[in-house]
């Protein structure tokens, strides 16, 4: 689904693009005199710059890429985000016994095969690879990690779906994670 020509809509690839140009994408949207009342294809939602301007620096190797391949190379990115989002899960929940391990297994492959994890990479959004990168952040952050550096670089990333995991990095600040 995520390939076809009307889906990936909500992936931001084209103010993404217009900032890899040089163009302030915001600034051609207000000027472009915009009155669409309703989006309702693929090309119309990738048009309107509804995120920060570091979420599109952070989409930019994806801008650099043709329309065809930015889609599927976010798709590939979103699967990979879900694989990384079940083993970070896997590890914080630190499963004990086998009853314990079949259902934290049953349950993450239960989200994997749901319908609102298919629309999430069907749609190009953000809040797989966000959220994936926002636990990752926490399992990295822990004391005593040599990789705890990245847990900051990580928490960045998440901020892509901002929605989602700004409020989430108050539980990382209250647990000193970053130290």
């Amino acid at each position: 689904n995520a390939l076809e020509d009307d889906r990936s809509d909500d992936f931001q690839w084209g103010p993404a693009r217009q900032l890899l140009s040089g163009e302030n994408p915001y600034r051609s949207f207000v000027e472009s005199g915009w009155s669409e009342p309703r989006i309702t294809n693929a090309a119309g939602n990738n048009t309107p710059p509804n995120y920060p301007v570091t979420g599109y620096v952070f989409l930019a190797p994806y801008a650099a890429l043709d329309w065809t391949m930015a889609k599927s190379a976010w798709a590939i990115t979103n699967l990979f985000g879900a694989g990384l989002l079940v083993w970070a899960i896997w590890i914080i929940a630190k499963p004990a016994g086998q009853t314990a391990r079949f259902w934290t297994l049953a349950a993450c492959l239960l989200m994997l095969s749901s319908s609102p994890m298919r629309e999430q990479i069907s749609a190009g959004q953000h809040t797989i690879f966000s959220v994936a990168a926002l636990l990752w952040a926490w399992i990295l952050g822990q004391r005593g990690c040599r990789w705890r550096w990245i847990s900051m670089v990580l928490i960045a990333a998440s901020w892509l779906k901002f929605s989602v995991t700004v409020p989430l990095t108050l539980a990382f600040l209250i647990h000193r994670r970053w130290r």
